[in-house]
């Protein structure tokens, strides 16, 4: 009698203990399940931030080397105006053209080169290369052949 008393507490733990290894493992599954779930949410808005970012970006070098050859143009412009002024200008004249071609072509280089690594990265460029643009722009709209007297 005892033997089956012992069998059948045997049996009855051993059934609550695969109930609550079931009950464990399907709770385990519904974490993972939520956790696959959530990990493609968060893909996805990485892939929209990303695409997002990709697009600034290209508008932004467009926008930036349109500028540039925009820039590449006032300079030959100025380069025929110099053939209007005397001498002792014309060498003062040159020296500061020189000096906007250089910067104009570094900025150029500096665009080209830029790798996209990170929106802070990003930003802080952004900041530096529209300040040097706005610069360049403004001594390029500044030059005159009475600014160089």
């Amino acid at each position: 009698m005892k033997v089956k008393i012992l069998k059948s507490a045997s049996i009855v733990l051993f059934a609550l203990s695969v109930s609550v290894a079931c009950t464990s493992s399907e709770r385990k599954m519904k974490e993972s399940h939520e956790k696959v779930v959530e990990a493609e949410y968060d893909l996805k808005e990485a892939k929209d931030e990303l695409a997002k970012a990709t697009k600034e970006w290209n508008k932004y070098k467009t926008e930036s080397e349109l500028s540039i050859i925009e820039n590449e143009k006032r300079i030959t412009e100025l380069r025929s105006e110099k053939n209007a002024i005397d001498a002792e200008v014309k060498a003062k004249y040159e020296k500061m053209l020189s000096k906007i071609e250089k910067k104009n072509t570094e900025l150029k280089q500096k665009l080209k080169e830029y790798k996209k690594e990170g929106k802070e990265n990003w930003e802080k460029f952004e900041v530096e290369f529209s300040h040097d643009m706005e610069d360049l722009g403004s001594s390029i709209k500044n030059f005159t052949v009475e600014n160089v007297k």
